[in-house]
C-alpha cells in the first residue's frame, strides 16, 4: 500500500505542477513580484485585439486554461486518494 500511496502523491504533484504551468500561474506570480527583471504594469499582457479574436473560436489561451483546470482537479483528486490510501 505504501507504493500505491507514493505513486498517487507523485502523480498528484506532477498534475498540479503541469496544471499551474498550463495556467501560467508561476509566470504571473513572478511578473507581479518583479522577479523577471521586466518592469511594467501587471496588466501589460492584455491584448487590445483580444475581443476581436474571441468570436473566431477557442484560442490557445482558452485551451491551456481548460487543460490547466483539468490537471489541477486531477492532481487534487490524486492527492486526496493518496491521503485516503494511508
Amino acid at each position: 500500500m505504501v507504493i500505491v500511496t507514493a505513486v498517487t502523491f507523485a502523480v498528484g504533484a506532477l498534475a498540479i505542477y503541469y496544471g499551474l504551468r498550463a495556467l501560467g500561474t508561476i509566470q504571473a506570480i513572478r511578473r507581479l513580484r518583479g522577479d523577471s527583471g521586466l518592469v511594467g504594469h501587471p496588466t501589460d499582457w492584455l491584448d487590445a485585439g483580444e475581443a476581436k479574436t474571441a468570436a473566431a473560436g477557442p484560442t490557445t489561451k482558452d485551451r491551456s486554461l481548460e487543460r490547466g483546470v483539468v490537471l489541477l482537479a486531477v492532481g487534487l483528486l490524486c492527492l486526496l486518494f493518496g491521503i485516503l490510501a494511508l
